[in-house]
């Protein structure tokens, strides 16, 4: 969760994550490459544009999880393609998250 966190605000390198086992990833590479530019797309979307939650259209529970650091980093993700829905053209894939927290709890985004 914390690992997440730090990628998606530039703390830390996914790459170095994924080589050191500390984050892994499946499915499409190339797409998981993109996540980089993902990230540097929707950093114009400061944090406090998603303080409240966003409701997906498909459930009815906001995209804030308790007990997760990384809730705030997909209510930004979804106010940042509100406010640029280009940007889902310019990805062209999906992804999933399923996060762990320090408490050994995973969580699916």
């Amino acid at each position: 969760d914390k690992d997440c966190f730090d990628v998606m605000n530039g703390n830390k390198d996914a790459t170095d994550l994924f080589f050191s086992g500390e984050m892994k990833f499946k499915g499409d590479m190339g797409l998981a490459m993109k996540l980089g530019d993902l990230s540097e797309k929707l950093k114009e979307v400061k944090l406090e544009t998603a303080k409240k939650p966003v409701v997906s259209k498909t459930a009815s529970a906001s995209l804030s999880v308790a007990g997760f650091k990384s809730s705030k980093i997909f209510e930004q993700i979804a106010a940042g393609v509100k406010a640029n829905p280009d940007v889902k053209d310019e990805i062209n894939g999906v992804y999933e998250f399923k996060i762990t927290n320090e408490d050994e709890v995973t969580q699916s985004w």
